[in-house]
């Protein structure tokens, strides 16, 4: 049997590990790059979870550990550069425990692919046309060094030339070209500056009027890295990027940030003089499909998450691994291999739909059955015959009803990696909320030690809007959490509505792509004597319906913060005479009682009483 002849078009992360995988089980690889190995740009980029299993399994962690940056966590700053909090690596998605140079990690990739024969790697070079049948791809390359095109023949083509992939244009009907791309709404500029004393070991940022941020890392004793980032459209950001003209962009950025305050007018004059210089709208990728016959897309290309999500990398790495094993299995049916890659990495994405799609007789036996544990799957109308929604609840310690990987393959691991993000996220909210209060920012460390928040995975099943818009009816009726805060992830359906000082007036909150909404809870409304109002919230109708007046499917995931079990939150008063408008209650009976009286799991054993409870009771 002959060797199996793939093309790589693009040899950024995902690109070169896929390489490397494919070079080791004996494919003939063709990697080829536009750019030459000198114009390698990027900042920091970190490597983690599933990414950094494999990124061991290729035998490259010494090398990769030896190039970290060694940033031992960020600061917040204010105009004058003073710190009003700071968190060490790895309790943050802004700093992880191993980070590292873009350039730098794809040089030890590019390495390693390259230690096979068989890999060919091929700079200056761009696919300029493509053709495809049943058994074979044929591209037309351009070679610019050589001032040359050529034709070859693979019997596959994988496309990872970036987020503004030209290849992917190539594979795409022209309908989805420009609709995959969806903006978000966000310009960031990336280079590097000169470095000083005060850039190490922590980075910094800060926020200034008008939804703008500056951040600086460090990099190396002589190097800083910068991000400026602007949070809503801006036109003249939108003309310069699409000029493509450095000089216009750099002029866009500096009217943005000079004077800015912090060191801003130093960054700015940095940027004047760096060649190292990046500045990009950000968008996600979003495709019901990513192959088409014998070509397929991968990491940014198929499914870019933006990077605000800190996880490009990272998906860029597993998804490479993913589909290099599928291809290794069935090298003579890649549409097949295609189909099974796909399937694999979205489930890693959409964890919630995963679960829901089997059975109800299957997801019954997972029953949520006990208050005091509050884990497992409760079914439509349980909550009440309003309710129009289906749920599993996952916590942190005690999982006894949750498939396990031979019921359900890699379900249980991928949530337990999702829910370690969220924890890590969540106690970091935590102290930006004790920050802004004036509590101190580890004023919540000391209850929250023993945590156990729940993550919930939800499904509102596809409904005619007349069912849902009968009197009594909705997707989840107006209520509060009664956690401390609450993180909530959507999707794109809608239909959530919040009314945040109780007034019986509710305003839309349309779900924003790469955006985590944060709800306060009943209980951080108690802890701090009503200064921090709960977040009234229910779903309604969405926008999106069907031509048949059906309401699409549905699905979110709420992470409930919840305190230590013995912690009893007992209101703080700040100001001379205040007085206490809740009774202190404790964590554990707070969270049973409230558990029992949503689930109608039998009589409330608590020594709670309506008065101790009810928010609004003095």
């Amino acid at each position: 049997m002959s060797r199996p002849r793939v093309a790589i078009s693009g040899a950024g992360v995902a690109g070169t590990v896929l390489a490397y995988w494919l070079g080791k089980h004996n494919f003939e690889v063709v990697v080829l790059e536009r750019s030459s190995p000198e114009n390698q740009q990027g900042q920091v980029v970190d490597i983690e979870g599933p990414a950094l299993d494999i990124v061991t399994k290729m035998g490259l962690l010494d090398e990769i550990m030896a190039g970290v940056t060694h940033e031992a966590g960020f600061s917040l700053v204010d105009s004058s550069n003073r710190t009003f909090g700071t968190v060490k690596a790895g309790q943050t998605a802004a700093t992880k425990d191993i980070e590292i140079m873009r350039p730098n990690l794809a040089a030890i990739l590019l390495k390693a692919a390259n230690s096979f024969d068989h890999v060919d790697l091929r700079y200056g070079c761009k696919i300029i046309d493509l053709q495809q049948n049943g058994s074979s791809v044929t591209i037309e390359i351009r070679d610019r060094e050589k001032s040359l095109t050529s034709k070859e023949t693979f019997d596959f083509l994988v496309a990872c030339d970036g987020l503004r992939s030209s290849t992917r244009d190539m594979i795409l009907p022209a309908t989805e070209r420009d609709s995959c791309l969806k903006p978000i709404d966000c310009s960031v500029a990336f280079f590097n500056i000169p470095a000083e004393s005060q850039d190490r070991p922590y980075g910094r940022c800060y926020h200034a009027p008008g939804r703008r941020n500056a951040s600086m890392k460090p990099m190396t004793d002589k190097v800083s890295s910068v991000y400026l980032c602007l949070a809503k459209y801006d036109q003249r950001l939108h003309d310069a990027r699409q000029s493509r003209d450095i000089v216009r962009q750099k002029q866009a950025i500096t009217e943005l940030f000079g004077g800015a305050g912090w060191e801003c007018d130093r960054i700015i004059r940095g940027m004047a003089q760096t060649e190292n210089f990046y500045f990009e709208e950000l968008y996600q990728v979003k495709l019901d499909k990513w192959s088409r016959g014998r070509c397929v897309l991968l990491g940014d290309t198929a499914y870019a998450p933006s990077p605000l999500t800190g996880q490009g990398t990272n998906l860029g790495i597993l998804g490479a691994y993913v589909l290099a094993s599928k291809l290794v299995k069935q090298s003579q049916q890649p549409e097949e291999a295609f189909e099974e890659y796909e399937k694999d990495l979205r489930q890693y994405v959409n964890k919630s739909a995963r679960f829901f799609s089997i059975s109800k007789d299957d997801k019954l036996r997972y029953a949520l059955r006990d208050a005091s544990i509050n884990q497992g799957y409760t079914a439509d109308g349980a909550e009440g015959v309003g309710d129009h929604k289906e749920c599993f609840e996952y916590r942190r310690f005690n999982n006894p009803h949750c498939p396990d990987d031979r019921e359900l393959p890699s379900f249980k691991t991928n949530v337990d990696a999702f829910y370690s993000q969220c924890l890590t996220l969540a106690l970091n909210v935590l102290k930006c909320l004790a920050i802004v209060m004036k509590l101190g920012d580890d004023f919540f460390d000391k209850i929250t030690t023993k945590a156990d928040p729940q993550l919930r995975l939800l499904h509102y099943p596809a409904i005619a809007r007349s069912e849902i818009e009968k009197p009594g009816h909705s997707r989840i009726s107006a209520h509060t959490d009664f956690g401390l805060c609450t993180l909530l992830f959507q999707d794109d359906i809608g239909g959530l509505e919040i009314d945040a000082k109780h007034t019986g007036e509710f305003t839309s909150a349309p779900p924003i792509e790469g955006t985590v909404l944060v709800n306060i809870g009943d209980l951080m409304q108690r802890y701090t004597n009503g200064r921090a109002k709960s977040t009234m919230h229910r779903v309604v109708s969405p926008q999106k319906v069907g031509e048949d007046e059906m309401l699409p499917d549905r699905y979110s995931i709420p992470y409930f913060v919840h305190p230590d079990p013995e912690t009893l939150i007992d209101p703080i008063t700040l100001e001379p005479g205040e007085v206490k408008k809740y009774k202190p209650v404790n964590a554990k009976e707070w969270r049973d009682y409230n558990t029992r009286k949503n689930y109608g799991l039998g009589r409330d054993k608590t020594s709670l009483s309506r008065t101790d409870w009810e928010i609004e009771a003095s």
